[in-house]
């Protein structure tokens, strides 16, 4: 493989466009639905860690039900929203938000990164958290939830994952690996035959160990006639092969699933 070398800085710029290009596709689709069923927050502040007064930046932007929408629905999404986000026995309203997460991030920070390890101190670059949730109808029956979460708290590099979460329109269930394939033994072992290929044709360097270390539970985004299976850095390869990306056509996986629920609906559309 050829390799780039590039900063972080290069780095963090670059996959900041890619997200904001991302997300803007994303939440324009339907707006007219989104605009009347999901509300935006922003939060963006700094605070001090340590007693030379370096800071960590934390910048949040995400979505949440409104109040027109079910309320079984709204509080599978919200609960979902606030797992990303760490948000752990908190509430907040559109008026009162920003107090509400200034002072659960203060307590965050306070027992966190006030402390004397050198992971915290032995680069120079700027410390910060950043995470994006967005939320879309993917069609009546399937709400889409997309996390994009980044981060840098010393070492080398920062890390960064997405995720995706599809919700019943209708009664709140979350569909995902567990429930949308009734042969689950057989869709690892053909993720797994397509990861050893990518390997082989250089794509990526597949590590068998990660993916049986990491105990993991394959989670996907849905495109139209294709279902892709998403491996965040260090889950199935190293970090240089960053977001491993694992495409299958419908037909290639439709024997597994089962056929009663609305993502089987969303592929078979005939």
């Amino acid at each position: 493989k050829s390799v780039l070398f590039f900063t972080f800085e290069d780095m963090k710029k670059s996959i900041f466009i890619i997200l904001a290009c991302t997300f803007f596709c994303l939440t324009s689709c339907n707006n007219g639905q989104e605009k009347n069923y999901f509300e935006k927050f922003e939060y963006h502040n700094s605070f001090s860690y340590n007693p030379k007064d370096n800071v960590i930046n934390f910048d949040y932007v995400f979505f949440l039900p409104s109040k027109e929408m079910n309320s079984t629905v709204a509080k599978a999404i919200k609960d979902s929203v606030f797992k990303d986000l760490y948000f752990e026995n908190i509430d907040f309203t559109v008026d009162n938000y920003k107090d509400v997460i200034d002072q659960y991030i203060k307590i965050f920070v306070d027992t966190t990164f006030k402390t004397d390890d050198i992971y915290l101190t032995d680069f120079d670059y700027e410390y910060y958290f950043f995470k994006e949730d967005s939320l879309y109808f993917l069609n009546e029956e399937i709400i889409g939830k997309n996390f994009y979460m980044e981060y840098y708290t010393g070492g080398a590099h920062g890390m960064y994952s997405y995720y995706y979460t599809y919700f019943d329109a209708n009664t709140g269930i979350v569909y995902d690996y567990n429930n949308v394939f009734r042969e689950k033994e057989k869709v690892l072992d053909i993720i797994i035959k397509r990861l050893n290929k990518m390997d082989e044709n250089n794509e990526i360097s597949f590590f068998p160990f990660l993916f049986d270390s990491n105990e993991i539970v394959p989670q996907f985004e849905l495109k139209p006639d294709t279902m892709v299976f998403v491996f965040n850095p260090y889950e199935v390869a190293c970090y240089a092969d960053g977001v491993v990306d694992v495409p299958f056509a419908f037909e290639e996986i439709k024997e597994y699933m089962n056929n009663n629920t609305p993502i089987y609906k969303y592929f078979n559309k005939k």
